[in-house]
């Protein structure tokens, strides 16, 4: 069939028909033109005339603005010869839409609701206009929404339908829905599956959330539908925790239909995105029922007068900041009477804002209990304002969705808002309106609650074993202990591990379980939304000067289903075997061949992990070379091999352990002191066992890496003079082995050892999809025995047999 599209757009924008042309050949649609035209009247008139001249069916693609809808829509049928009428139905959905929108009575129009008799209506979830479709002198029309994210669901839960009647055969449509992955990396993961042409894959694509949809086509819609089956459990596979929904239409939608299934109301509170969040969910035909209020507070005094953002927190931390988002979320909860708050605060440009970037943008999300704080990050010179405030509004629609998800059992990660330093204020005028008929019973009951109070600090002293004062002892024995489920599983985060639940009782942040067989190394994990809050706090959030090991704040404990492809591990280094300290050691290849594999539990999953780089880096950034080992989004799995290939370059030693793409990481970092020079941190970079794979890891034949990258801070104090032949000339570096004195620093002694690094650069893995996964079989050549008559010396025939303390 000869199709063509006419779009009709404002003056000075251009038509993006990408998506609808990629669907029409799904349905024997041969697309002969796409025209574009002004929304005059008389220009559209004559556009759709024209068309219809040579087209066997017209896609005609409009989204009124500003009150132009009625002459529009008026123009289309007038150049169709039909007479609109009032359609019930999408009357209905309309008043719907007017209500959620919070439209004034006289701006309600029947416009939007006058169609033809007879024609097929498509309804439209996400806008005011709905779609349609009819025949008009033998030749069928579409009128559809030009806005995608108005066309994409529309077109998926409607139109596909009704094109069906124009294919041979029955056919089957899933949408799968992702977000949290860039269009690159989606298209990597499942290349494969995209060659296939019954079933097909397209991919709808925008702000961090992407829609595959799965066709099938057979001789039975119910043969289509089993077709489609196994490729959607196989994304479901590959893609795990960034599906949000299958067939749901989109993420506000999805929303919408959680909070109405779990009988929840949510409220807004938006800095950057001044309404788009609550926008997106209003868009949704019965969102009234849900949404209570939003909240668009870009002033200082707005977030602290209307939503009671403490003018401490504002001024210590900024209104771009964690600890702003979470006072956000938890004022406009409040305020709004919700059962649930969500908050954005960012710089979305054009100009950096208190010293942060465009792109950076802090998420929050609180119920009455506890609060959950997302941070992103969108850099670069190419940032666009629009992109990070619909990239923002997509990322806190997707927290949502999580948490509800996860209802009514805790999402993982959060902090308790009892503990919090810093709790957002309730607007004065909230209070008066809760005082009022409430006084009297304060007054009644004071005595009883002063007598409760009593009797639970009386309690708290005396009991023998506190709940909130725990040894790290007492953890072990609780995370070792036989655990009785019983019914206790629906009082956690779906999925949690039973090992986790009484450490999770006495502290919901607990997330990880960390030990290295044979080391001091035995230690909880924690993660707050607070990025360094257990550097200073221990296990019973009390003020430390250790702290205890804690998970990066962009890790994702939200549900089993999350993927961290690099989880990283802070702890503190304070001299003693309690915490980090042993990792120093690594420093000694002695002691990573006696400790090669580290054992690192979450709470929804067991693993062990191989180690394949120990690294020396510098924080500071007045050190060149300051590597950036703490990322953990990776556009595709060629940007993560590079970031592998990093790893090993600076490692000081090579390993037979391989990574490869799919690969998971683990990084253990702590501060260090043994190499010389302010801001070192050692880190250590393992890979998770693979399923089927050895949990073993024998590195006896790992050795020094000759092309280590060290910061250049070491380098400099590390430079040696070049050799000289007996006749005075320099040696060409070809043909001598330079010698390096390291000096590693205790804070009891100095040791000073001499590594040989060899001139031949360090080669990483040629094909990063594939590298090797047996060791060499042949050790490493020997150096000369012999040394020559002049300096430097060589290195040592045999390695020293104690490692260096």
């Amino acid at each position: 069939m000869q199709a063509e599209i006419l779009s009709i757009l404002p003056a000075g924008l251009a038509a993006d028909n990408r998506y609808l042309v990629s669907e029409l050949e799904k349905y024997n649609c041969r697309l002969l033109c796409q025209t574009q035209t002004e929304a005059d009247p008389q220009t559209v008139i004559d556009a759709v005339q024209t068309a219809l001249e040579r087209s066997e069916m017209l896609f005609i693609l409009c989204t009124p603005q500003n009150g132009e809808g009625n002459a529009v829509r008026g123009a289309v049928w007038q150049a169709l010869g039909c007479q609109p009428a009032l359609h019930e139905e999408t009357w209905r959905r309309v008043q719907e839409y007017y209500a959620a929108t919070g439209r004034d009575q006289a701006d309600r129009s029947e416009q939007p609701a006058m169609l033809p008799a007879g024609a097929t209506v498509f309804p439209n979830d996400h806008g005011l206009y709905p779609g349609c479709a009819l025949a008009v002198s033998g030749k069928t029309v579409l009128l559809l929404p030009a806005d995608e994210q108005e066309l994409v669901p529309m077109f998926n839960q409607s139109v596909s339908v009704y094109l069906q009647s124009f294919s041979e055969g029955e056919m089957a449509c899933v949408a799968v829905g992702l977000f949290g992955l860039t269009e690159q990396a989606i298209t990597r993961r499942m290349v494969d599956l995209l060659y296939k042409e019954n079933p097909s894959i397209t991919m709808y694509y925008r702000d961090g959330e992407g829609i595959l949809h799965v066709t099938a086509r057979a001789e039975t819609a119910e043969l289509a539908q089993k077709m489609c089956r196994p490729v959607v459990e196989e994304l479901q596979q590959r893609f795990a925790g960034n599906v949000y929904g299958i067939d749901v239409g989109s993420l506000q939608k999805y929303v919408v239909m959680l909070l109405q299934e779990k009988k929840m109301k949510i409220a807004t509170a938006e800095s950057c995105t001044a309404g788009l969040l609550s926008g997106r969910l209003t868009q949704v035909p019965g969102a009234s029922g849900v949404f209570e209020c939003g909240v668009a507070a870009y002033s200082a005094e707005i977030k602290h007068a209307i939503l009671g953002v403490s003018q401490q927190t504002l001024d210590r931390y900024g209104a771009v900041s964690p600890q702003t988002a979470a006072a956000m979320a938890v004022g406009v909860r409040k305020t709004g009477g919700s059962d649930i708050g969500v908050s954005i605060t960012g710089v979305a440009g054009p100009g950096e804002s208190e010293g942060k970037p465009v792109g950076t943008v802090f998420i929050a999300l609180a119920d009455a209990s506890r609060v959950w704080v997302k941070q992103i990050e969108k850099v670069g010179a190419s940032v666009d304002r629009e992109e990070v405030r619909s990239l923002a509004t997509a990322t806190a629609l997707d927290l949502t969705r999580r948490y509800l998800e996860a209802y009514p059992a805790v999402m993982a990660g959060g902090e308790l808002l009892a503990e919090q330093k810093e709790e957002a204020a309730i607007p004065e005028a909230a209070k008066q309106k809760r005082r009022t008929g409430l006084w009297w019973k304060l007054l009644l009951s004071a005595l009883l609650i002063a007598l409760l109070v009593g009797a639970f600090l009386f309690w708290i002293r005396h009991r023998t074993e506190p709940v909130r004062e725990v040894t790290l002892d007492q953890l072990r024995g609780y995370y070792t202990a036989d655990t009785d489920t019983g019914d206790k599983a629906d009082q956690y985060p779906a999925g949690m591990q039973a090992q986790f639940y009484m450490l999770y009782d006495i502290n919901p942040d607990i997330c990880g379980w960390l030990s290295i067989d044979g080391t001091d190394i035995n230690l909880p994990v924690m993660h707050s939304a607070v990025s360094d809050y257990y550097l200073s706090h221990d296990f019973n959030r009390k003020q430390s000067q250790s702290g205890v090991p804690f998970f990066a704040s962009s890790a994702d404990f939200s549900s089993p289903q999350a993927v961290n492809r690099s989880l990283l591990i802070f702890g503190s280094n304070n001299g003693k075997s309690d915490l980090f300290s042993s990792l120093e050691q690594y420093a000694d290849l002695a002691y990573l061949q006696q400790h090669p594999v580290i054992e690192m539990n979450t709470i929804f999953e067991n693993a062990k992990w191989k180690i394949f780089s120990v690294m020396v880096v510098s924080t500071l950034a007045e050190h060149d070379n300051n590597f950036d080992f703490k990322r953990d989004d990776f556009e595709d799995e060629f940007d993560f091999i590079e970031f592998v290939r990093a790893l090993q370059a600076r490692s000081l030693y090579t390993t037979s352990v391989s990574v490869q793409g799919g690969d998971e990481l683990l990084l253990l970092t702590t501060t260090t002191d043994r190499f010389g020079f302010d801001g070192a941190r050692i880190v250590i970079a393992a890979r998770q066992v693979r399923k089927g794979e050895s949990e073993a890891s024998n590195l006896q034949t790992a050795q020094l890496n000759a092309g280590v990258i060290m910061p250049d801070i070491w380098q400099q104090m590390h430079t040696t003079t070049a050799p000289t032949a007996s006749n005075g000339e320099t040696l060409p570096t070809s043909e001598v082995t330079t010698t390096v004195t390291t000096t590693i620093t205790r804070p009891t002694k100095q040791t000073e050892i001499e590594l040989p690094f060899e001139t031949e650069p360090f080669e990483p893995f040629d094909d990063p999809t594939d590298p090797p996964t047996d060791p060499p079989t042949d050790p490493p050549t020997d150096p000369p025995t012999d040394p020559p008559t002049d300096p430097p010396t060589d290195p040592p025939t045999d390695p020293p047999t104690d490692p260096p303390t």
